[in-house]
C-alpha cells in the first residue's frame, strides 16, 4: 500500500509543481480509501503537509459525498441484514438474486398508481433510483397499493451500490 500511496502523491505533487498551483488549493476532494485518508501518511495528509512547507493555508478535507453514502448504506444493511458482506462489496445473497431475477421482476412488476415524484436534491442516478424504490417501498406499505416505477439498469456493485 505504501508504494501506491507513494506513487499518487507524486503524481500530484509533480502536476502542482509544474503548474505551480500550490497556493490555489483550498479544499481537497477524494474518496475515502485509507491510502488517501490515513491519518498519519495518507496522500490527503501528505499534501496538507507540504502546503503548510509553503506557507499557504491548509486546505480543508472533503470525502466524497457518495462514497459516504455508499458506507452509511453498507453499514445499515450490515445491521439488518445477519450475514455482513465482506468489505467494499455488498455481496448480500439477496443482491445476487435481485440481479439474477430483475428482468423478470420488471415484466411481472405491475403498478397500480402513480405517485408524485420527488426532487433530486442532486444525487447521481444510482442514488436517484434507489430513493425512487425506496419511496415507491414507503408508499407500498403507507397505501397497500403497487406504485408505478420507472426501471432503471442497474447500477455497478462498487462499494455499496
Amino acid at each position: 500500500m505504501q508504494a501506491a500511496l507513494q506513487k499518487i502523491y507524486d503524481g500530484i505533487k509533480s502536476l502542482l509543481d509544474e503548474y505551480d498551483a500550490w497556493s490555489s488549493i483550498q479544499m481537497i476532494v477524494c474518496d475515502t480509501t485509507p491510502v488517501n485518508t490515513g491519518r498519519l501518511n495518507g496522500v490527503v495528509v501528505q499534501i496538507q503537509k507540504e502546503i503548510l512547507t509553503k506557507c499557504f493555508p491548509e486546505p480543508q478535507y472533503i470525502g466524497c459525498q457518495h462514497h459516504m453514502l455508499d458506507w452509511i448504506l453498507k453499514h445499515v444493511l450490515d445491521f439488518f441484514i445477519p450475514n455482513q458482506s465482506q468489505k467494499p462489496t455488498i455481496n448480500y445473497e439477496f443482491i445476487d438474486e435481485i440481479q439474477q431475477k430483475y428482468e423478470k421482476l420488471q415484466q411481472n412488476y405491475k403498478g397500480e398508481v402513480e405517485i408524485a415524484e420527488s426532487e433530486n436534491p442532486g444525487w447521481r442516478d444510482d442514488f436517484k433510483f434507489l430513493f425512487e424504490l425506496c419511496t415507491a417501498f414507503r408508499f407500498n406499505k403507507e397505501q397497500n397499493k403497487l406504485p408505478f416505477i420507472k426501471w432503471r439498469q442497474l447500477p455497478s456493485l462498487h462499494a455499496a451500490r
